[in-house]
């Protein structure tokens, strides 16, 4: 029985619970059959009242490698601009509507607990359970372990490199080729 998840990626000011978030990518996916669907990204112009900003992250992204992408990031956030408490509300319209079985993030301890906090500091409800909550680390590490192969090098990455709209789509479709590689296993 086909599944429809949904991986999200945040880009931030911080690694903190309380992170400021630059910009959200929300992929639906199927990892049974292999298709990736609707998407969302929005850009954060107001942050939120006493959203943590951390000066090392903030040197990382003025680093060379990744001054490319934090430009674009800021350039779509001036092109798309939603306050804080708008863009989870648009997140949350995005997920009751696709109604997912599972929430996956890179990790949920990362992605998934700054949106959680996000969403408790706005007085809103999350959009989703706890415990349908799935981490891309844990399954490629399955996936190593089981098959001895690395989905995340079976995939070419495309687009800009923490566009959170790329990177969610990437990391939605490793956990694909991981699912595809566990099950062609499985059925040896």
């Amino acid at each position: 029985m086909p599944t429809n998840d949904i991986m999200i990626d945040l880009e931030t000011l911080s690694l903190k619970p309380n992170a400021m978030i630059l910009s959200i990518g929300a992929v639906m996916f199927d990892a049974e059959i292999g298709n990736i669907g609707a998407q969302l990204h929005i850009g954060c112009v107001m942050y939120g009242q006493g959203r943590d900003l951390d000066r090392d992250v903030v040197k990382w992204w003025a680093e060379p490698k990744q001054k490319a992408a934090y430009d674009e990031i800021m350039m779509f956030v001036q092109q798309k601009p939603y306050r804080l408490d708008l863009a989870l509300a648009a997140l949350s319209r995005f997920i009751v509507k696709h109604n997912p079985k599972q929430i996956w993030g890179n990790s949920p301890s990362f992605d998934l607990s700054i949106l959680a906090n996000a969403y408790q500091q706005h007085d809103m409800t999350m959009p989703w359970p706890f415990w349908n909550e799935r981490d891309t680390r844990t399954i490629v590490n399955v996936c190593r372990q089981l098959t001895g192969v690395d989905p995340k090098k079976q995939i070419e990455f495309d687009g800009t490199a923490h566009s959170a709209l790329a990177d969610a789509i990437y990391q939605a479709r490793y956990v694909i080729a991981a699912y595809q590689l566990l099950a062609s296993r499985s059925a040896v």
